[in-house]
């Protein structure tokens, strides 16, 4: 005889934890209220790729100010991060979230970026 799917065993671990947030809500809630976030809680990421978090920092603070809080590709004032080269480990400029992962996703060749821009422009 076939289980039920309410009897399998995730289903019950996540309906219990569901039941725990759901009767504990309120601490669970004021917990992560209390906690001040890091306006800068990026820099950890940096340290593993070998940059000194604080001067990561220093530097994401002074390329803001260049670029006055926009993305240097589109303007965009929206979800901000520091750009870096893949293979030399230089830090460039500020970019969205949308143009960073354009550029990562074209692999960061000129090339290729080219060709986007010449068939965007010939779908025109």
């Amino acid at each position: 005889m076939r289980k039920k799917y309410t009897d399998h065993y995730h289903v019950r671990r996540r309906k219990s934890a569901l039941a725990y947030y759901y009767r504990h809500k309120e601490k669970i809630l004021a917990k992560h209220a209390a906690k001040p976030k890091d306006p800068y809680r990026f820099k950890w990421g940096w340290s593993k790729k070998g940059f000194d978090p604080n001067e990561v920092v220093e530097y994401y603070k002074q390329q803001l100010a260049k670029q006055e809080n926009r993305c240097v590709v589109c303007g965009s004032e929206e979800g901000l991060c520091l750009d870096h080269n893949h293979s030399t480990n230089q830090l460039r400029g500020i970019l969205c979230r949308t143009c960073n992962l354009a550029l990562g996703n074209s692999k960061e060749d000129p090339k290729r970026l080219e060709g986007l821009i010449k068939y965007l422009s010939d779908w025109s």
